[in-house]
């Protein structure tokens, strides 16, 4: 356990160059907002979360097979993480955050629809929230 990263993993770092290589500019763990995203564009109010299918449990069935010792401490981890995360998404939310959660696949095999998602809800909530003068 003491070898999980919880910052600077694989698939954040990944993601975040692919932001940073389309001009996007943002914070790192920003620890101002519920949940500490892993990235989050503040003035607009976006925060994008990496999540890890183990650890988020995103196939608990699967999961549930995987498992093969200390099963029930392990289940009650991941449903307390995914707890964790719904409560951090209302936090969020209720303060005006607009949350994006990506699975580790999505950012390995479709890191492009990730980037271009971030990429439209960032410019669609710079619009909304900064509108240009005519």
């Amino acid at each position: 356990m003491s070898r999980i990263r919880s910052t600077e993993t694989g698939i954040e770092v990944i993601l975040r160059h692919a932001l940073y290589a389309t001009g996007l500019r943002y914070r790192k763990n920003y620890r101002h907002a519920a949940g500490r995203p892993d990235i989050a564009f503040v003035g607009i109010k976006v925060a994008v979360f990496c999540d890890s299918s183990f650890w988020h449990g995103r196939d608990m069935r699967s999961l549930e097979k995987r498992l093969r010792t200390n099963k029930a401490f392990w289940l009650n981890k991941i449903n307390c993480n995914i707890a964790r995360d719904r409560h951090v998404d209302q936090a969020l939310k209720a303060d005006g955050w607009k949350v994006l959660r990506f699975w580790d696949e999505d950012i390995e095999h479709r890191l492009d629809r990730c980037v271009k998602r971030i990429y439209n809800e960032v410019h669609k909530r710079k619009v909304l929230l900064h509108p240009q003068p005519r």
